[in-house]
């Protein structure tokens, strides 16, 4: 028979009838997995207790505790300061507003259940969260990860960024991003750092994260080329992006990471290549005097946006093998 994996529960309640009912509907629905209980009845000895044996996986609270001076929500928060994976549980037989909800699960606290208690629906949900702390566990990184990954990240010669699904804030951005644009674009929207807009990009715009969150099922990376962007002097460049869906650590996909690819001279060289194939050639196979300065303006736009101070321009007739005509320049 194969071994069943141990799930180590914190139960704070104190009501001792309560918890053992608690614990009882718990061990008896949950048939996959072993639950370890661990019974105390204040946020004290639940600290004392996580400091004594930090292997807990899940913490089970009612809210009020009438012994102590922490609330259920507040001894969770202080454990989660310090021990981030631990899930967590909080039930109350009190109504909460949907504000005060919001508050407890941004304290950390994954679900909220009032009383009276859905065993059935608590039972289900032990075994997800505890598969959860196994993920976030698995790509924990110590410090010293953190600060190599990072380096690794700044030195990227693309344009990379982090963002928010529902803000489209900037949470991160590496050193490209920030001499592209500033060193001072975190938290704000990315339609305001990449496109200078004040409101988010109209419809007419392909928003490639819109598309990457819209696809979160299959995980699929959006690409899209010749993307104009603005800088921070108003200079406008073209980046070549790709848009991939992000996990947070709850597993959901609430943030986006895009890596820009500066093309701007390729863009140059793409328009400035199209423009020439509109010139026209005559029968005799040779070029019309009059579309010679057609073509040196329009070479020598595209090398002013390129940057290049000089150059030399030689009109080559292919078919016959000889040199029509040839031009120099400096660009100022």
């Amino acid at each position: 028979m194969e071994k069943k994996e141990n799930i180590n529960i914190l139960l704070i309640e104190d009501k001792a009838d309560f918890a053992d009912m608690t614990k009882l509907s718990i061990k008896d629905r949950i048939t996959t997995y072993n639950c370890s209980f661990k019974i105390v009845d204040t946020g004290e000895l639940a600290l004392n207790e996580f400091e004594a044996n930090p292997n807990y996986d899940i913490v089970i609270s009612d809210e009020v505790l009438v012994n102590g001076n922490f609330t259920g929500s507040q001894t969770i928060s202080r454990i989660k300061e310090k021990y981030p994976f631990v899930q967590a549980i909080l039930y109350s037989g009190y109504n909460r507003t949907p504000g005060e909800i919001g508050q407890i699960i941004d304290a950390g606290i994954q679900h909220y259940f009032p009383k009276p208690v859905d065993w059935e629906q608590i039972s289900q949900t032990i075994p997800t969260l505890y598969e959860l702390k196994k993920q976030q566990e698995k790509f924990r990184l110590t410090e010293e990860e953190r600060d190599w990954l990072q380096e690794i990240i700044e030195s990227i010669p693309d344009q990379v960024a982090i963002i928010e699904r529902d803000t489209y804030k900037v949470i991160f951005a590496n050193k490209a991003t920030r001499d592209k644009h500033s060193d001072d674009i975190i938290g704000i929207p990315c339609y305001k750092v990449f496109k200078k807009y004040e409101q988010k990009c109209p419809a007419t715009e392909k928003c490639l994260a819109d598309k990457a969150w819209e696809n979160v099922q299959t995980v699929r990376t959006e690409f899209g080329e010749f993307k104009e962007n603005i800088g921070a002097n108003g200079e406008r460049f073209y980046t070549e992006e790709t848009v991939t869906p992000l996990k947070d650590i709850t597993g959901n996909y609430n943030f986006a990471i895009s890596i820009g690819r500066d093309i701007t001279k390729q863009k140059i060289l793409s328009d400035t290549n199209a423009k020439l194939q509109n010139i026209k050639y005559n029968k005799a196979m040779s070029l019309e005097s009059r579309y010679e300065k057609e073509i040196i303006d329009i070479l020598l736009q595209g090398i002013k946006e390129l940057g290049i101070d000089r150059a030399r321009f030689y009109l080559v007739n292919r078919e016959r093998g000889i040199v029509e005509n040839s031009a120099s320049t400096e660009c100022h």
